[in-house]
């Protein structure tokens, strides 16, 4: 069967069946009631709806956004070109759709409306005999000067009297009349010149002299007379309203009565009902019958005081703000949540004067074509022009702005401006569809005000979600509004059927108004379906396998495919997809394009295949998953996953139960996770395995010399223990789950993080060559690898921050104390330790080690060795080796004030800047002061003594030692032995003491005293001082070559 053009029907009954749709949008069925048969079934062009009935069937949408499903039997289902939906319901079905989502635009309709007209109140005042009896509550006085006080008369009157005084005080300026029972109404006005209550006032007629009487003062001329009669007083009420010309919502009745009123006037309610006057009736005192008040107002009410009929009064409202509305529209429905901002913008209306001014974003829901922007107009009582501002629409996402401003008119009525009318179309729905033939879905046009020209309007429907010709009948045509006709109405055939299918939408827009201005443009018409639900469409197709197993192809749309009952295969083609394997065991592959796949329930093969995906074997069962090429997250779930990367950077994650992880190819970052015997390899690339205490016995194999391995702590205290097993493989452990590093040249990391951690180090000699970095980070760490052998690791301890106890391992390693007052010890081996900022306590120990104090009073105790020691800045107190500790050792103070002590053996000091004490002590010692005015004592041996730059203090002791008082006003004494003394620059003063020295003074007025022995003394250059016999002043005598270069005075 062949349908050629048009949007057909077709049936194909029993038997095995070939039925094409063609052009239009049809709706083709296998079998009625789904009886049996093979079919094969093709929608064509158009939005199709394809069922393929009980028996194996093949079902081809082609072009446009085709509904198929398959219902019994194993059948292929394909939707082809457009945004499908395809469900293959019972039976191994076949599932594949190809599809490409077209572009949607977004645009904005003008708005106009009238700035706001003085409302029309009618007062009914029952004034009949029975009013002259006493009424309760608060005294109010005699108000209409009739001699009698506090009446019922006398509150209605109040009631009024402060109800008109709200209106004054809030600049509110209705035109009012007043009714009494059995007489004739009369209009009048506020009187804004004398605002309040004054009961004890003497009526006048004008207070404001303009012709027209007050409504206070008519109020007080009200004289108790007459009967009641609800008929006569609600006839003259609608005289009145008639007489002002009131418009629909613009009047509003208010009626007070003590009595029961004669009459029928059931006639008179129903007029002002159609009239669109709002009525208020109030039954005075316990005389009223609230059943008939409250035909007249079915929210009536009984009042017993003054009090409460004044409250009452008070509370009613009689001026409703005036909104513009803007109509914000999407050129078609998507699939993909739109959204735009908008802002308003002055024109010749000023916002905050004449508008209140938004801004914000409109969010359009998946389906959704319509939102409503809604901007109040704050009326003013001016005779001025009529006025404009505008609503730009900025920053669309997922849609192109094609009309980006829209015009707001507030239309003037106080005679400056134009005074037309506003136009306005309803939003209708349609409840239920039906299921066959048309029903009309009537939409009205209302006029704002009535007018004495005749006014036109152009109206055409189009396409929401619904369709034109499929859901409803189009509609165009003109509107003519004879004068002082207020309201017509547009008829558009709903069209039955019984298909499931979402609620749908159309629309009828508003154009080319004569006589008028347009206020809201577009009514939206909404057909509610009355036949099943039927799941949202989620991204371009979305595919449901349901019961059986399903073999399922997704396209080249980005498609949304769940796999449903049963053990399924999908594959999800081009586009980003999203897959749920739902329950069993499924075999899923994301293939080409960005994927989000989920294995879900049973024993899953998942495959992200190309792109960056996201692929889980789900929460529960074994499964294999691969991220395949690309940048992926690849993720286990709770039961014994196989997780693998392939190539790319990707980031796998075991989570619970015993998995494998393989990075592949590729920089990747891999974590077990939860649950003990995971194995964790790497693969080619630079990658990072990150373990975590309570993650179990784990695993880790690098490959590569770029892999590194992380042990990452948590924000409290941690504890780590590191060892080896009988394989020399390196452990980590927390006390109770241990890693397990394979043997390869990685580094490892312990980061502890935060807390204060306890990080113990025991033997791990047997392990391969690699180098370990344990930091402490923030908290007072213990790092403690006393007496481990390292064999050949290359061990780095770094503190962090806070106050750390570091103490190094029978090797060489590096220790770094970090921010805070950390303490430092080596041990054995040649280290390197450095104290960071903070007041720091460094010991090398035995070994030649390299001390560095760095900001902060240190103290360093280089130990047994040949150790070098640096105080950086602060006040530093350096040792070579306290005791009996030896060495040749290298001190160097720094910057501040520093105290240096060689110890035993030959040491080299150096003050650096400020004034140092340094002291050579046992050796034979090379002392420099530095910078400042520094003290040097040589101590015991032969010591070389420079003072350098400053008024240095130079004092030997045992030794045949030699002095450089160097630069600046030094003063140089001599020790026990022969020595050689040089003051070199400035005024110094030197003595030689005991033994047969060598006194020379060098440029500068200088004291020199050989003391006791046979000395040789100078004065060198300067006026000098010698203090000795002429046989030992010899000023032609020089120092060798030799020692002139050891006092570096060569």
């Amino acid at each position: 069967v062949d349908g050629g053009l048009g949007n057909d029907w077709i049936d194909g009954g029993d038997g095995n069946d070939s039925l094409l749709g063609d052009d239009g949008d049809d709706t083709i069925g296998g079998g009625s009631s789904w009886r049996s048969g093979d079919d094969t079934i093709t929608g064509g062009d158009g939005d199709d709806q394809l069922f393929g009935g009980t028996g194996d069937d093949s079902v081809f949408g082609n072009a446009g956004d085709d509904y198929i499903k398959g219902h019994g039997g194993d059948d292929t289902l394909c939707g082809n070109e457009g945004n499908d939906y395809v469900r293959g319901n019972e039976g191994d079905d076949l599932i594949g759709c190809i599809g490409v989502a077209g572009p949607v635009e977004i645009s904005i309709t003008d708005s106009a409306t009238r700035e706001g007209t003085s409302p029309d109140v009618v007062f009914v005042v029952d004034i009949s005999g029975s009013t002259f009896g006493t009424f309760g509550g608060s005294s109010v006085g005699d108000v209409n000067g009739d001699g009698w006080a506090d009446t019922v008369l006398d509150a209605e009157l109040a009631g009024l009297i402060a109800l008109n005084n709200q209106w004054i005080t809030n600049g509110e300026t209705p035109n009012v009349a007043i009714v009494s029972f059995d007489h004739n109404a009369y209009q009048m006005d506020m009187d804004p010149s004398t605002p309040g209550v004054q009961l004890t006032a003497k009526p006048t007629t004008d207070n404001d002299g303009n012709g027209i009487p007050d409504v206070e003062d008519v109020l007080r001329t009200l004289q108790s007379q007459g009967g009641t009669d609800f008929e006569v007083a609600l006839q003259s009420a609608i005289a009145t309203f008639t007489s002002l010309n009131t418009q629909p919502g613009q009047g509003h009745m208010i009626f007070l009565s003590d009595g029961v009123g004669g009459g029928n006037f059931t006639d008179e309610v129903a007029t002002l009902v159609s009239m669109g006057i709002n009525r208020y009736a109030f039954g005075v005192g316990t005389g009223a019958w609230l059943g008939q008040l409250q035909q007249i107002d079915p929210n009536a009410q009984i009042v017993t005081t003054t009090d409460q009929l004044i409250a009452a009064l008070q509370g009613i409202l009689i001026s409703q703000p005036v909104d513009l509305t803007f109509t914000i529209m999407l050129s078609a429905p998507t699939d993909v949540t739109v959204s735009v901002d908008y802002m308003t913008v002055d024109g010749t209306a000023v916002g905050g004067l004449d508008y209140v001014p938004v801004s914000g974003t409109v969010t359009f829901a998946p389906g959704e074509v319509t939102q409503d922007v809604i901007v109040q107009v704050l009326g003013d009582a001016l005779s001025e022009p009529d006025e404009n501002f505008f609503i730009t629409l900025s920053n669309a996402i997922n849609a192109t702005i094609v009309d980006s401003q829209a015009e707001g008119l507030i239309i003037d009525t106080t005679g400056g401006g134009s005074a037309y009318p506003v136009l306005s179309i309803d939003d209708v729905t349609m409840n239920p569809e039906g299921d066959t033939g048309t029903t009309n879905l009537v939409f009205t046009v209302n006029l704002s005000d009535s007018s004495t020209s005749t006014i036109t309007v152009d109206y055409a429907t189009s396409d929401a979600t619904a369709t034109a010709g499929q859901d409803y009948t189009a509609v165009s045509g003109t509107l003519t509004f004879a004068p002082n006709v207020l309201s017509q109405t547009i008829s558009v055939p709903i069209i039955g059927d019984t298909v499931p299918e979402p609620d749908e939408t159309f629309l009828i827009t508003l154009t080319t108004p004569t006589n008028a201005r347009i206020a809201d443009a577009i009514g939206v018409g909404r057909i509610v379906n009355d036949d099943g639900p039927l799941p949202p469409v989620r991204d371009d197709d979305t595919l449901f396998g349901d019961n059986g197993q399903d073999t399922m192809f997704g396209g080249v749309a980005d498609d949304w495919m769940d796999g449903g009952l049963g053990d399924d295969s999908m594959d999800g083609g081009e586009g980003d997809d999203t897959m749920f394997g739902n329950a069993g065991s499924d075999t899923m592959t994301g293939s080409l394009g960005n994927d989000s796949v989920d294995g879900q329930g049973g024993t899953d093969i998942v495959h992200g295949d190309d792109g960056d995906d996201t692929v889980s074997g789900g929460s529960s069962g074994n499964d294999w998953v691969t991220g395949g090429p690309g940048d992926d997250i690849v993720g286990g779930g709770s039961g014994n996953d196989t997780l693998e990367g392939g190539d790319g950077d990707d980031s796998l994650f075991g989570a619970g139960g015993t998995d494998s992880l393989d990075g592949g190819d590729g920089d990747d970052y891999l974590k077990g996770q939860g649950g003990d015997g995971d194995i964790v390899e790497g693969g080619r690339g630079a990658d990072i395995f990150v373990w975590n205490p309570g993650n179990g016995n784990d695993t880790i194999n690098p490959s590569t010399t770029t892999d590194s391995v992380v042990a990452s702590g948590t924000v409290g205290s941690d504890l780590f223990i590191v060892g080896q097993d009988a394989d020399g493989r390196l452990q980590i452990s927390d006390g109770v789950g241990t890693l397990t590093i394979g043997a390869y040249f990685a580094p490892v990391q312990i980061d502890a993080r935060a807390g204060s951690d306890v990080i113990t180090i025991t033997n791990i000699d047997r392990v391969n060559n690699i180098s370990l970095i344990v930091n402490g980070g923030g908290g007072n760490d213990l790092i403690d690898a006393s007496g481990a052998a390292v064999g050949s690791i290359r061990l780095t301890l770094d503190g962090g921050g806070d106050n750390d106890t570091i103490n190094g391992s029978t090797g060489p390693e590096t220790i770094q104390g970090g921010t805070g007052n950390d303490s430092l010890s080596g041990q054995e081996g040649n280290d390197s330790l450095s104290g960071g900022d903070g007041n720091d306590s460094i010991y090398g120990d035995t070994g030649d080690d390299t001390l560095s104090g760095d900001a902060g009073d240190d103290f360093a105790d280089g130990g047994d060795g040949n150790d070098s020691l640096l105080g950086g800045e602060g006040k530093d107190t350096l040792s070579g080796g306290a005791g009996t500790a030896g060495g040749s050792d290298t001190l160097d103070g720094g910057i501040g004030t520093d105290y240096l002590f060689g110890g035993v053996d030959e040491d080299l000091l150096y003050g650096g800047d400020h004034e140092d004490y340094l002291s050579g002590q046992g050796g034979h010692d090379t002392i420099r002061g530095g910078d400042g005015n520094d003290t040097l004592l040589g101590g015991v041996g032969d010591d070389v003594l420079i003072g350098q730059d400053g008024n240095d203090w130079l004092e030997g002791s045992d030794g045949q030692n030699m002095y450089n008082g160097s630069d600046g006003n030094d003063t140089v004494v001599g020790g026990f032995d022969d020595e050689t003394i040089l003051g070199g620059n400035g005024g110094d003063y030197l003595f030689g003491n005991v033994g047969n020295d060598v006194v020379l003074g060098g440029d500068g007025d200088d004291w020199v005293d050989g003391q006791s022995g046979s000395d040789t003394i100078a004065g060198n250059q300067g006026s000098d001082t010698l203090i000795g016999s002429a046989s030992e002043i010899d000023e032609m005598f020089t120092l060798p070559q030799d020692v002139l270069e050891a006092l570096d005075a060569a």
